[in-house]
């Protein structure tokens, strides 16, 4: 038994199937018609013995098809070798039964599968052939009638376990690996350490400018400036800018008897209560009148 499932995980993934054995016999030519469906071994020697096995494939999922099989391996264990050699395997074409198989009604066989060597050192041990093409064969539509075993050298002579053996575990067994099989999913796992910061990536396009805030609060009124120059007094202003010109002017400014500014002109009053306007801006020489020698001058 070790040494069966040693060799099931080297090539068989954890998508493995076992398929039921529904049926397994053999055929003597020295007792054409007895029936060795109960006996608990299954022999194999060279000209006069050939086992046979049939295997349901209903216990594999539902869907299954030949394309859903990766490999398919049939394995018997060695309970007695008489003398080693090796068998074909092949593929059994018509119908039979476990209770009523015998040398006279034996069916007929099929394609040759494949081969398996049984040297002195395989006793108490598995061998294993891969059976993958009928498997698929079968799974896809074509008729299960099983396998052969054939001794294919002279003085071959082998016996294997039937599941009718008293040791429980050691029958016939079709191991079949399907394509993608993955179980559940496991729970999850517990949280992992925070890792370390990742670079700063490159600044993001500028955003659309948002809409205005309220208007804030008046703030506290500032402390008073100082006082600015005082104002020039334009009558002033004028008289100095255009008082050396008045010298061509009719009136004289030494002989002016007055001198008034209404905002625009210069009026220079002299003897004989002639009045003369000076623009104050440009100096031009405006119209003169005589004034009423009775002007109040409390204004």
């Amino acid at each position: 038994m070790k040494l069966k499932i040693l060799w099931l995980a080297a090539v068989l993934p954890l998508a493995a199937q076992t398929a039921r054995l529904a049926a397994d016999s053999y055929t003597y030519t020295l007792q054409n018609s007895t029936t060795f469906g109960t006996n608990g071994s299954l022999r194999v020697e060279a000209g006069t013995s050939q086992s046979y096995l049939l295997f349901d494939l209903s216990t594999l999922p539902s869907g299954t098809t030949g394309a859903s099989i990766a490999k398919a391996n049939l394995c018997v264990f060695v309970n007695k070798i008489v003398t080693g050699g090796s068998f074909d395997i092949f593929r059994v074409t018509n119908a039979w039964a476990e209770s009523t198989i015998t040398q006279t009604n034996a069916p007929t066989l099929g394609a040759k599968v494949n081969a398996a060597a049984i040297p002195a050192s395989a006793v108490n041990a598995y061998v294993c052939a891969d059976v993958t093409a009928p498997v698929q064969e079968w799974l896809n539509g074509a008729a299960n009638n099983g396998l052969a075993l054939v001794a294919n050298a002279a003085g071959t002579s082998v016996a294997f376990d039937s599941k009718e053996n008293a040791n429980a575990g050691h029958s016939p067994t079709l191991d079949i690996a399907l394509v993608g099989g993955t179980g559940a999913a496991g729970p999850t796992g517990p949280t992992g350490p925070t890792g370390p910061m990742g670079l700063q990536g490159p600044p993001g396009a500028t955003g659309a400018t948002g809409a205005a805030g309220p208007m804030g609060p008046a703030g506290a009124t500032g402390p008073q400036g100082p006082a600015g120059p005082a104002a020039v007094n334009p009558l002033r202003l004028a008289t100095q800018h255009w008082g050396p010109q008045l010298s061509s002017y009719s009136v004289q400014l030494t002989a002016a008897a007055g001198m008034a500014f209404d905002g625009h002109n210069l009026l220079v009053a002299g003897v004989g209560h002639t009045v003369q306007k000076i623009q104050a801006n440009d100096g031009t020489v405006g119209t003169s009148f005589t004034a009423s020698p009775n002007i109040n001058r409390s204004g």
